[in-house]
């Protein structure tokens, strides 16, 4: 995992009728942890593994930390127990049902992050920006990381800029007025992500 040494395994445990999502946290969650949270988390992290019975369901969370492109091939290299062909097919499903975008070996959209430029920004707490693929990914986005975030765009009709804020609860009273347009698209061939 030579650019990504921090990534973490999701582990989705069941027991037929109850779901827990559980994670083996990035080393670089340390620093801001206490002294007992890091040593469960350094055995978190021995502890967990991939096993050969494992399936790529879906690219969390993008790249967020970083908010670029995502290589196929250091994906492959974090499933260590699982041929990197597998892993290569899986990405190229998931890329084939508009669940991501793998274009010549990245992934640069996962829903419902995008590494390319669109109307819709989603500044961080820590000033960082990121690309939603629509604004309903932007609406989104908030309680998905579980942070409050500022949405930036613009009026789709007179281009006027907007600004306004969104918790994990919703937007923030700045959102007042703002109206979301839902429609279908003409042509179902065609890929949100490769509108912009």
């Amino acid at each position: 995992m030579a650019l990504y040494p921090e990534l973490r395994i999701h582990l989705v445990l069941s027991d037929g009728r109850r779901t827990m999502i559980a994670e083996a946290p990035s080393p670089s969650c340390d620093s801001r942890a206490t002294a007992l949270r890091r040593k469960q988390m350094a055995q978190a992290r021995t502890a967990a593994h991939v096993c050969a019975k494992a399936v790529v369901t879906g690219v969390a969370f993008f790249d967020f930390d970083h908010g670029g492109p995502i290589l196929a091939e250091d994906i492959a290299a974090a499933f260590r127990d699982i041929p990197a062909a597998a892993i290569h097919r899986a990405l190229a499903a998931l890329d084939h049902d508009d669940l991501l975008r793998l274009r010549d070996g990245q992934i640069d959209v996962a829903y419902p992050f995008t590494a390319s430029p669109t109307p819709f920004v989603i500044r961080l707490p820590d000033g960082a920006e990121r690309f939603a693929c629509c604004a309903t990914d932007a609406l989104g986005i908030a309680p998905m990381i579980g942070q409050a975030v500022q949405i930036l765009s613009r009026c789709h009709h007179c281009q006027e800029p907007m600004e306004f804020a969104a918790s994990p609860d919703g937007p923030g009273p700045s959102a007042g007025g703002v109206m979301l347009w839902i429609g279908t698209r003409a042509d179902d061939s065609c890929r949100l992500a490769d509108n912009y």
